[in-house]
């Protein structure tokens, strides 16, 4: 049974000066968000919104050597064609890249080597390893850095609401989760905006906490690597928090309660058969 429902409004823009957009803290009054023993706390996801303005080029993946020398890629969002209209720009004068569509991958012709640093899973080479130019075919295209938006939380504890593997690497463990939402980049173009509300009142994104109390919560924004979203914009997000008496107390108040009521029956019924002198 529903009892309260206190709605959070949240905008990362409002935050203090040495947090991040991708981790930061938000502080509730004291008391405001809280239960009695015999109740729990709901954390509902409402609406969540932010411009998809990353680039599938960044900091994280656009390195390599061209010839020995450190070369850097811009920072933007490519499409197989634009990409290797720059790799041309970077690559020594004469090179020739074909993009072969069927087989999604490059093929080159030219002089010299390439050494991808930070971005071989681009173009399906493996980073640090110096390949000549000349005839090179690359690996599958793929210039997609990362594709999931997923919110976490730090600072409260949920009552086995959630598991995953995203966080160990090295084994196929589930863990217990602090996702509360998760939204999938690479169906909303660049510059759109990146959009979720709850209008049917689902329950995708509804977890029970198992604390009694929530003063300060911090949110954080990563991807489906656990890596921190650090180009991420400002976003919003709209968090439900709600109260709930547990069904077994109920169902435990309500016995209560007939059995009260039996026996005020039973009671009425001994006094009035007293009075009419039938016992």
């Amino acid at each position: 049974m529903k009892k309260k429902t206190i709605t959070s409004f949240i905008h990362s823009k409002n935050r203090v000066a040495s947090d991040k957009v991708y981790d930061f803290v938000v502080d509730y009054p004291d008391g405001i968000i809280s239960c009695r023993d015999n109740e729990y706390i709901e954390l509902n996801v409402v609406s969540f919104d932010m411009l998809n303005n990353m680039y599938n080029i960044n900091s994280t993946n656009n390195c390599l050597k061209v010839n020995e020398t450190l070369t850097y890629i811009p920072y933007g969002n490519y499409s197989v064609k634009t990409f290797r209209t720059m790799l041309l720009t970077l690559l020594p004068i004469g090179t020739t890249i074909l993009y072969n569509e069927a087989q999604n991958t490059y093929s080159f012709t030219g002089t010299g080597t390439i050494q991808p640093i930070t971005m071989g899973a681009l173009i399906g080479l493996t980073n640090d390893i110096q390949v000549p130019i000349d005839n090179l075919t690359t690996g599958l295209i793929n210039l997609s850095s990362f594709s999931k938006i997923i919110l976490r939380t730090q600072g409260i504890t949920y009552y086995q609401s959630n598991l995953e593997n995203l966080q160990v690497t090295t084994s196929n463990l589930q863990l217990f989760s602090d996702i509360i939402f998760w939204k999938n980049k690479q169906d909303i173009e660049p510059f759109k905006i990146i959009a979720y509300n709850n209008e049917d009142g689902g329950n995708n994104f509804c977890l029970e906490v198992q604390d009694k109390m929530i003063f300060r919560l911090q949110f954080q924004l990563k991807n489906e690597k656990n890596e921190f979203i650090e180009d991420a914009p400002d976003w919003m997000a709209v968090i439900q928090y709600n109260i709930y008496e547990r069904q077994d107390d109920v169902m435990k108040l309500t016995l209560i309660s007939l059995l009260k009521l039996l026996n005020d029956f039973y009671i009425s019924f001994l006094t009035l058969a007293q009075k009419m002198k039938l016992l």
